[in-house]
């Protein structure tokens, strides 16, 4: 690899990780909330159970 490419390339993994790093974090949080109170869970759980039930019987017909 040239010189520039390189310098070019640990920028782009530098963005990267930091950006992958963001994602995890962002997804934890949104993990940490549903998880941690039983009623949303719940709630949250049987909507998506319905949207993709719904789904599933639609590919069916």
């Amino acid at each position: 690899m040239a010189i520039i490419e390189e310098n070019v390339w640990y920028d782009f993994q530098n963005k990267f990780n930091k950006e992958l790093q963001n994602m995890i974090d962002k997804l934890f949080e949104f993990y940490k909330k549903i998880n941690d109170n039983h009623e949303i869970k719940i709630d949250f759980m049987k909507k998506m159970f319905d949207a993709l039930y719904d789904k599933t019987l639609m590919k069916t017909r």
